[in-house]
């Protein structure tokens, strides 16, 4: 571990560890033993967020992206409407999708993002100009020299013959 603090990489270091320390340790173990519970034992849930991310894309297992969630008290970040707090929420669940498809090179990964509607919304709110799931698709096309994977791009000609036309 890091910092002013040195502690052997123990779950007990863990547990004694504060801040950037007990973070680091959690991750740590979590990675080695293969094992999202340790996640969960951190405090502040864009830690324990991060964590899933990167569990989710280290085990290949998309499932714990799931796991992402955002507590109603945290009105200031999310904006003030239900509605808001959803589109965040299920945009980070969709950017953790994203990164496990990228990691992996597992297209079937893409699909689990959400469709486009609720993007496109969050994406205006947010001032993302791009569609996660195109984006997804068609980078693992080009990763993988493999242009049929456009065609899972089934909800847009559009945006298909896009990703095909990267191959003429």
């Amino acid at each position: 571990l890091s910092g002013n603090i040195h502690l052997e990489k123990t779950k007990f270091g863990c547990w004694i560890a504060s801040g950037r320390e007990a973070y680091s340790c959690y991750i740590y173990f979590a990675i080695k033993e293969r094992n999202p519970s340790y996640c969960e034992k951190l405090d502040y849930y864009n830690n324990r967020n991060f964590c899933y991310e990167k569990i989710a894309k280290e085990l290949e297992d998309p499932s714990l992206c799931t796991k992402i969630s955002f507590p109603m008290r945290d009105k200031i970040i999310l904006g003030e409407t239900t509605m808001f707090r959803q589109l965040f929420v299920r945009a980070s669940i969709d950017n953790c999708y994203l990164s496990t498809a990228i990691t992996s090179g597992n297209y079937k990964y893409c699909n689990l993002i959400s469709n486009e509607d609720l993007n496109e919304t969050y994406n205006t709110w947010r001032n993302v100009t791009y569609d996660r799931k195109t984006f997804c698709y068609t980078n693992l096309s080009l990763t993988n020299n493999n242009h049929s994977v456009c065609n899972f791009i089934n909800y847009s000609n559009e945006k298909r013959q896009a990703c095909l036309s990267l191959f003429n």
